[in-house]
């Protein structure tokens, strides 16, 4: 026989080893109400149950937590095929360690956190057996994902030569043609050569924040044929390989950006050699600005550099490369291309000799510069010197005097070449 129900103010659940767990009525809006020493503010059973049914929302937690998916893959199966980046599917991951190869093909996916997670390999625990990228992102089952954001997450990787995060596009793709948004990821490449990043023939790739500075020494991120690369503030970037050809598959959108900004290290804990290199040719420029210390940088193509405040190692400016530098530090420079930087610096030793010539270690763009000599003795014979003759690879220091006869010295002439830029 049924019996009427008991009236209490709340009950309390028998206690474990700390805290106090209660079940009560929310005064503000009588709904059911949950305290434990993980939910001290209360959750509201409506709120639970809510997210559970919100349309745009599925829910990943580790087996025998009560949500609707156990894996990440399946909550990606279950994202429906009209997803968009105008109707967005946010998948939301309870905390824990998921192993799993994770496919996204489906468009407008938005993957977040709930607390610390990390997403490996399938196979993570056994290095280079059944090797695999952690996370791909690539066209198939009919759909394109033109854009996918992955925020906050910690992603690894251990086998040889494999990645955290592999973007795959193709001739004409429209993969990433709204953006691919990496947001806050540690990605951790421990494998051999492997990749904290590698894309090729996509469209638009945004990193912001995260670090990849845990990956080996050995490791790569590759960037080919993609419109636009851009990171902002990832803290530590170790090898970095940004192409651009337009002689291979390129994706729907053409031309090509690169761009690395806000980072406090690249290449510094390399063992590559080089850390940094790129080859643009055809089409697109790189960007490099605002970075703390760069390590070593190899250039090749036929297109533009700058590096804009920054720290940079030795540079390699090769084939017809156009390069530019401000606000910029550097190491020694060499190279069949150009560069243009504000102020260049050396010296010329006269040894009873009226000329001396300098040449440049890498080709200027043009002759519109300055040549500014500092002398350290006051010259011989009434002479003074004279820029001539002046030319992209160098210039002519020539003492004569006012009759214009060449007068023999015997000094060091410092000199500034200065440019703008």
């Amino acid at each position: 026989m049924a019996q009427d129900p008991t009236q209490v103010d709340a009950l309390q659940v028998e206690p474990a080893a700390t805290g106090t767990r209660l079940i009560d009525r929310d005064p503000s809006d009588d709904s059911l109400r949950f305290f434990d020493p993980f939910t001290l503010t209360g959750s509201k059973l409506k709120d639970i149950a809510g997210i559970q049914t919100l349309a745009g929302v599925l829910i990943v937690a580790k087996s025998g937590l009560g949500a609707t998916y156990t894996t990440i893959t399946s909550a990606l199966n279950a994202v429906p095929l009209t997803a968009s980046d105008t109707n967005p599917w946010a998948i939301l991951v309870t905390s824990g360690v998921y192993q799993e190869n994770l496919l996204i093909q489906k468009n407008g996916v938005l993957l977040i956190p709930l607390g610390l997670v990390i997403l490996q390999s399938a196979t993570e625990s056994t290095p280079n057996v059944n090797p695999a990228d952690t996370i791909t992102i690539q066209e198939g089952g009919g759909t394109v994902p033109e854009w996918v954001t992955l925020r906050n997450f910690t992603v690894t990787n251990a086998h040889d030569g494999y990645s955290c995060v592999r973007v795959i596009g193709s001739a004409g793709s429209d993969v990433g043609k709204v953006g691919i948004d990496l947001i806050d990821n540690d990605l951790v490449a421990n494998g051999v050569g492997g990749h904290p990043i590698k894309a090729d023939s996509m469209n638009i790739l945004n990193v912001q924040g995260g670090t990849w500075g845990s990956s080996s020494s050995t490791s790569l991120a590759v960037i080919e044929e993609v419109a636009v690369f851009k990171t902002n503030g990832v803290r530590e970037i170790t090898g970095l390989q940004l192409d651009y050809d337009t002689t291979e598959a390129l994706p729907s959108t053409l031309g090509s950006e690169y761009e690395i900004q806000g980072s406090n290290s690249i290449g510094k804990v390399s063992t590559l050699a080089p850390p940094v290199s790129s080859t643009l040719s055809g089409d697109g420029s790189l960007r490099i600005a605002n970075c703390g210390s760069v390590g070593e940088v190899r250039l090749f193509g036929d297109r533009t550099f700058e590096g804009l405040g920054t720290d940079f190692g030795d540079l390699q400016i090769q084939n017809t490369v156009a390069a530019t530098l401000v606000g910029s530090r550097r190491g020694t420079v060499l190279g069949t291309g150009t560069l243009a930087e504000p102020v260049t610096r050396g010296s010329l030793t006269f040894a009873g000799t009226s000329q001396e010539s300098a040449t440049f270690d890498v080709e200027h763009p043009d002759t519109n510069y300055v040549v500014v000599p500092e002398l350290n003795a006051g010259p011989a014979g009434d002479a003074w010197p004279t820029i001539n003759p002046k030319s992209t690879t160098g210039f002519t220091v020539d003492f004569r005097n006012s009759g214009g006869a060449p007068i023999v010295q015997t000094m060091t002439v410092n000199y500034a070449v200065i440019r703008e830029v």
